[in-house]
């Protein structure tokens, strides 16, 4: 960048907030129920990314959303 350039968006990437092997929490959520678990993150996730999360009880895979750096939500 040069000075006084505008900066746009398509200049700018998301930060990596989950890490391939990371623990973070999986949420689902439908209308009054919420469940918990635990999951491995499988590839690494930007905010909004739809990423592939194995339950480290039963090691299904789920398709998730990346929410933050600890939290991920079921992809429906």
């Amino acid at each position: 960048l040069n000075q006084n350039e505008v900066i746009r968006p398509n200049l700018m990437e998301r930060p990596v907030l989950i890490e391939e092997g990371k623990r973070v929490v999986l949420t689902y959520k439908k209308k009054n129920l919420e469940l918990s678990t635990l999951v491995q993150v499988l590839r690494d996730g930007r905010v909004g990314d739809i990423i592939p999360v194995k339950t480290v009880s039963s090691k299904k895979v789920i398709q998730a959303v990346v929410i933050d750096s600890g939290n991920v939500e079921v992809a429906l």
